[in-house]
């Protein structure tokens, strides 16, 4: 519901289950952008420098001396279907996923 967000406070940390399938991001950003010449540096750009600068963390986004050490480990080219049977981690487990 659009009010467990906190729209209000500015803070999507605080958001109430978190932000829906954002598990996908990495790999859909990856695959298809493959097909417009989208280049590693500019996904950690978007996924990660430019993401941090918005949400205020200061200390997130770039590998620097002094910065929390977040990293992905991720394999470019492994491909899966995204259908019914794929899971969706949710941050509330007690709540159901029913794709559209």
């Amino acid at each position: 519901m659009p009010e467990l967000k906190l729209l209000d406070d500015g803070d999507f940390l605080r958001a109430w289950g978190g932000i829906s399938s954002l598990q996908f991001v990495l790999p859909v950003t990856w695959s298809y952008g493959q097909k417009y010449g989208v280049t590693l540096k500019q996904l950690a750009l978007w996924w990660s420098e430019r993401s941090a600068r918005l949400a205020g963390q200061e200390l997130k986004g770039a590998i620097a001396i002094g910065n929390h050490a977040d990293m992905v480990v991720w394999d470019p080219d492994v491909e899966f279907d995204l259908d019914d049977g794929h899971p969706v981690y949710l941050k509330h487990s007690g709540i159901s996923f029913q794709p559209t």
